[in-house]
């Protein structure tokens, strides 16, 4: 009976974790989600063409947000509220270094969009609450969401009239 009583609290201990687990993954996607949200409606007023969420570049995940015309440039959305820094080369929010490599992230998307349109696609990292001004690191512009559409129109306006919609053509394609 004992070790049917122990047999049975450690399942529940188990399930408890994976319970603690699958919700801490939850609350990070929902934050995600959120914050791709929070910067969708920011583009909304982002003097471009089209703007494009969650747009499928080749077989390595999606772009966040695609803007195009007369500017080209993906915008890699991440969540996170305070003072943003490089310690080391990695990317810090309040001294915390942010999980996996949101800097190449977005350069790997501005890459793989470049080969597709044949164009010289900027990468933005758009943290959506961070608290201190825009700035460049490693080529890649870094901002908040308040700050997101000045950044992009700072950008070398590099599609002529109508461009953009032959690049939507050709994502299409996948």
């Amino acid at each position: 009976m004992l070790i049917s009583l122990l047999a049975g609290a450690s399942g529940a201990l188990v399930e408890a974790y994976r319970f603690h687990k699958a919700e801490g993954a939850i609350g990070r996607i929902t934050a995600g989600w959120r914050a791709e949200k929070r910067v969708g409606r920011s583009l909304k007023s982002v003097s471009a063409e089209i703007v494009l969420h969650g747009a499928v570049i080749g077989r390595s995940g999606d772009c966040d947000h695609l803007v195009l015309g007369p500017y080209a440039a993906v915008v890699e959305t991440k969540h996170g509220r305070g003072f943003v820094s490089i310690k080391d080369g990695s990317l810090s929010i309040r001294g915390r270094r942010l999980p996996r490599d949101p800097i190449a992230q977005a350069k790997g998307q501005a890459r793989l969009a470049g080969e597709l349109f044949n164009l010289r696609v900027s990468a933005v990292l758009c943290i959506a609450e961070m608290s201190n001004p825009p700035f460049l690191f490693d080529g890649v512009y870094i901002c908040n969401s308040s700050d997101v559409n000045e950044v992009i129109a700072s950008l070398p306006a590099i599609m002529r009239p109508g461009e953009a919609l032959r690049c939507v053509s050709k994502i299409n394609k996948y």
